[in-house]
Order: C-alpha cells, then structure tokens, then sequence
C-alpha cells in the first residue's frame, strides 16, 4: 500500500456538549447544530493537538536487579491559531469568525472530534475514528509576527481528556 501525503487530511470539530456515547458518537452528533468545523479558519502552520510525551513510574519489584521503570500517564497538549476576518472598512465579519468567536471565550470547555486520513473536508461517516479531546481554551494571545501574514490570535488549549472514538450510524 503506498504512503498517503497528510496535507489537509485532518477533520476536527468542536462541540460545546459532549456526545452521550462519546467512544461512539453518531454521524448526527458530529454533523448537527452545535457542531463547529475549525480546520479551514486555522492557521495549518502551527496546528498542534496531542499526546507531548509519557511519565514514568520507577517502581519494580524487590527481587529484580537494577532500575525499572514502566509508563505513566500520558500528558496531552494543544494551541490553535484562528484567522481574523474583515470587511474593507475593517469591521469583523459575524459569519466568517464563528471559530474565532467560538475560541475566544477563556475557560470555556470544548470537545473536539479528530478524523486523520480522509480529506479533512469529507463529511463525518459510520466507521470513522480517530482522537477526541476535552479542552478549557486559555486567553487568545497576539502571535510574535503580528505586523506580518494575516490577522489572527492563538489559544493554548488545556487538555482535560482523551478517547479514541468510531462513529456509528
């Protein structure tokens, strides 16, 4: 089977209420009202949404030699970067800012569905899966190149739980 290119092949959705069978949420759950697709208003460039890395536990048994160590919990991080957008006289656009609308309240807990593979503008489909993330979005921050590129704010997102998932019909 040959290598797939990962360019634009990732689909993430927000959702303000989390699906009653998060594992498996049905295509309505992830295609209805509430749901925010966020991929096309995000800058791709420092897209970052995951696992960084694994504890430790440094516990073995009396009887064996030497250090042990085994894996611990798993830590999980992420920031998005949403473009701003304007009209010619410099007003933001309503319908064009819904992501940045949506991420731009402080504390406000998320759930956010993950499908890699597809193209990230297919349609959510029975058999999907992929990672999903509770998150409490922090303070939109000004990024370092603000008189450069394209208006826009990134938010650190606090990552309060993963799951894998598979959508159901």
């Amino acid at each position: 089977m040959p290598k797939s290119l990962a360019d634009a092949k990732i689909r993430l959705d927000a959702l303000k209420t989390k699906p009653s069978d998060h594992k498996a949420p049905a295509v309505a759950d992830l295609s209805g009202v509430g749901v925010t697709p966020i991929m096309c208003s995000v800058n791709k460039a420092d897209y970052a949404l995951g696992a960084t890395g694994q504890s430790t536990v440094d516990e073995v048994e009396a009887c064996k030699k030497g250090e042990g160590n085994a894996p611990g919990p798993a830590s999980y991080s992420g920031s998005l970067t949403p473009f701003m957008y304007r009209d010619a006289d410099g007003k933001a656009s309503d319908d064009e800012n819904a992501v940045m609308e949506l991420l731009s309240v402080e504390g406000t807990t998320l759930y956010l569905y993950e499908r890699e593979g597809k193209e990230g503008t297919a349609e959510w489909a029975a058999g999907d899966s992929g990672d999903a993330y509770e998150v409490i979005l922090g303070v939109l921050t000004p990024p370092s190149d603000r008189f450069s590129g394209y208006e826009k704010r990134t938010v650190q997102l606090f990552v309060q739980d993963h799951w894998k998932f598979t959508v159901v019909a």
